[in-house]
């Protein structure tokens, strides 16, 4: 339990008046990140207010939180104060980690010392330390199995709000004049021991940095949608976008990929990009058919050229019902279309087994099959295995 927790529940019911019910819930047992989101989640009212220990918010601040929420701009958008916009694509498709400081990094908002301020309610890829959101809203960080449930909550509650449900992550602006507007109104809280992210704070496995990074990338190549990618330079658009769902699409299209990729030069803009509509753990196999190597499969080398979307990897509790797939087929291949935008999208017609054919730009590849992705439902049927 918290060394605190006397006094935390003194604060907490020192807030009860007759037109409000306090309860508080304590344990053991350090349910982390997403224990305290399934708390929140059982919450009976229609909006819930979940921040990190090291927030004090002001005593109107929750009061603004629902103005904006029933105002029609805001209405379906996930509000906090503070956010990260992650990364932008190098020249050459990279992407360097998100607490990169050399500017391949990304931006962590509102950051007064250096002058970053929010004066507008501001569309960010996450939201951190604090989300006021409709409570049903809560249900959907579990729509995907995490690929860590140490940590990047935070990420993920973004992330699958927007595939799934079209809900934007928000920062919110303050009244820099009156503190009772502000999420956190003692900052130095971040900086003390009784904290679970300040010097005090126990880390078995040091920064936590690498794990979050592979959360968002994975998040990313999963049909997630990042401020970033959707604002890439034009010429980032150029690049063809081959869809493969197995071995033998792989072959059929591995001559073309060949082709583009000579007819490229050294232009890194009209690199074909290659989407594996497959299951997870064939990464491997297929890159090796299409002639690339196997360094595209690291999810720690983040980079537009090969996007493994690792079908089946996503649904919880193993589950591999058709139907499940089917719609992560829909959501992660759509999502992915969707960000990118590419001129041209090419897949193997009949699972691979004849020539390539163009699918138009822009739209998903369409072939046979209930999926409507050429050799995609040959995919679903082995990921419903």
């Amino acid at each position: 339990g918290s060394p605190v927790a006397e006094r935390l529940e003194r604060v907490a019911r020192s807030y009860a008046d007759p037109r409000t019910s306090i309860a508080v819930v304590t344990s053991d047992l350090n349910l982390k990140y997403y224990g305290r989101m399934q708390v929140a989640a059982g919450a009976p009212t229609e909006f819930v207010l979940v921040i990190d220990d090291d927030m004090i918010p002001g005593s109107r601040y929750v009061e603004q939180m629902l103005h904006a929420a029933h105002t029609r701009q805001l209405s379906r958008a996930l509000l906090g104060s503070i956010g990260w916009i992650l990364p932008r694509p190098a020249n050459d498709g990279s992407f360097g980690s998100y607490r990169d400081l050399n500017g391949s990094g990304g931006v962590y908002f509102p950051d007064e010392p250096y002058g970053i301020l929010v004066e507008r309610a501001t569309e960010t890829d996450y939201l951190c330390s604090l989300w006021f959101m409709r409570t049903k809203w809560l249900a959907m960080l579990f729509r995907e199995q995490p690929s860590t449930w140490e940590t990047s909550e935070d990420f993920q509650l973004s992330y699958l709000l927007r595939k799934y449900a079209g809900v934007r992550s928000v920062v919110m602006p303050i009244d820099t004049d009156d503190q009772s507007t502000w999420a956190d109104t003692a900052h130095k809280l971040a900086w003390v021991g009784a904290t679970t992210t300040g010097p005090g704070a126990h880390v078995s496995s040091g920064s936590n940095t690498p794990t979050r990074d592979r959360a968002w990338w994975i998040g990313l190549t999963s049909g997630g949608s990042q401020r970033g990618v959707r604002e890439r330079p034009p010429r980032l658009r150029e690049q063809p976008l081959l869809v493969v769902s197995g071995v033998a699409d792989a072959r059929a299209l591995r001559p073309l990929y060949t082709g583009l990729v000579r007819a490229s030069g050294r232009s890194l803009y009209r690199r074909p990009l290659v989407v594996l509509a497959a299951p997870e753990g064939e990464c491997a196999s297929l890159v090796a058919a299409l002639g690339i190597g196997p360094g595209a499969c690291d999810p720690t080398a983040r980079n537009l050229r090969v996007l493994d979307l690792a079908l089946g990897r996503g649904v919880l509790g193993g589950a591999r019902r058709a139907a499940d797939i089917f719609d992560e087929i829909l959501g992660d291949l759509g999502g992915v279309l969707a960000a990118l935008e590419p001129e041209v999208t090419i897949h193997a017609l009949g699972g691979g087994e004849e020539d390539a054919a163009t699918a138009g730009p822009g739209t998903p590849p369409r072939g046979e099959g209930a999926a409507g992705a050429g050799g995609v439902p040959r995919a679903l049927d082995e990921a419903a295995r």
